[in-house]
Parts: C-alpha cells; structure tokens; sequence
C-alpha cells in the first residue's frame, strides 16, 4: 500500500514565499531554454487541465529541457538519483521538488521505490504534470528498450497517463554528437490520454509509439 508521505508539509508564510521563490526560478531558467532550443508542439490540448503523468520517449540529454521549454505550466521530473549529486544541477533539482529515481537495487535505500511513487501519486492528486521517461534509459539504438512497471502502478493508482513522444532531440545531443547543436529543431506531439490499466495494452501502447524515434 502507497503512502501518501512526500512532500513534507509546510505551512503559512514560509511554504507561499517558497512557492513564490520555485515559480520564479522555473520562469527564468524556461526563458533561457525558450531562446535557446527550437520546437513545435503538436496536440498541447490532449494535456489535462488537472495533474498528469507525461509518459516522454528518451532519445536524449536534452529531452527533459525540451519538455520543460515547450509546456507553459511548471512539470515536475522523476530523473535519476544521480543527477542529484550533480553539484548546483543536484542542489537545483531538490530545491524545485524533483523525484529521484533510484535504478539500481544495491543502491536503493529502504522503501525508495515506495517513497519515489509516493512522490509522483501525491504531486499528480494536487494538480501537477510529473513527467517520467518509462523506458528508463537513454535508447541509443533504433530498438525500443522495455517499458518499466513503475508507469502501470502510477496508472493503477489514478494517474492519467499521457504519452509524449519527442522526435529530433537526437539530434541536439547524442551518442556521435560532441558538442550540442541547439539550433536542431525538434518536434513534440502530445497523445491522448491513455484509457486503460492494463500492464500489457499501457506497455504495448507506449513501445507502439515510441518505436523509430
């Protein structure tokens, strides 16, 4: 059974000047990545007016500043534990209330798993997108890796599930790229919410439109 324990209540003046603080920084940082990377957003309106799980392919580095830049309302990302440790991205990322995602078991705290969904079910109840790549990883190659389980129990829970499916960002930063190429135009189409719990039709619904991008 979930528990609903993330965040840490707040209150009062300190938990408006905070959200007012978080909102602002949000503001700036998307001004930047706004004049910085090129994108169109198709199906914008297939987003729900209250909290969603964005379901994002994972091609690149640059895919999470992208999905940041192109929606207007603020989205939390579950992102790898490490990126935590990055110094100032780490700091950065915990101050704006970010999830991390530990992958490996021999470095998982207790309950991790527990506490990360938690997170991502309690930020989704109050109104707000988390996005979250199911595949994982980064997919260097043209075959499509194995979606996580982590998506059908957020599903399960009452999570509307929106696949998002980003083609182009390969080309900003990859494997063979050194150096970003940030005038590389990307395109970003937002699908219907998905209608359904089912582990198999959510995974097969999302390798489906996920392949070859």
């Amino acid at each position: 059974m979930l528990k609903n324990s993330w965040p840490p209540e707040t209150e009062g003046m300190e938990m408006a000047q905070e959200s007012w603080f978080k909102l602002r920084l949000q503001k700036v940082v998307q001004f930047f990545l706004r004049r910085t990377l090129r994108y169109t957003i198709v199906g914008a309106e297939n987003i729900p007016a209250d909290g969603a799980i964005l379901a994002v392919n994972h091609r690149s580095l640059a895919d999470a500043p992208i999905v940041m830049a192109a929606l207007d309302r603020p989205v939390t990302f579950m992102a790898t534990a490490g990126l935590f440790r990055v110094p100032i991205l780490g700091q950065y990322l915990w101050l704006m209330g970010h999830i991390p995602v530990y992958r490996h078991a021999h470095r998982r705290p207790a309950n991790a798993t527990e506490t990360t969904l938690s997170a991502a079910i309690n930020k989704v109840q109050s109104g707000a997108l988390v996005c979250i790549f199911p595949e994982g990883y980064i997919v260097t190659s043209d075959k499509p890796h194995q979606i996580k389980s982590g998506i059908v129990t957020l599903a399960r829970h009452g999570c509307p599930v929106v696949p998002v499916v980003m083609e182009g960002s390969r080309q900003i930063i990859g494997a063979k790229i050194r150096w970003p190429r940030l005038r590389r135009h990307v395109t970003i189409t937002v699908h219907p919410p998905l209608g359904t719990t089912d582990n198999a039709e959510i995974r097969a619904a999302l390798t489906k439109l996920f392949v070859d991008t």
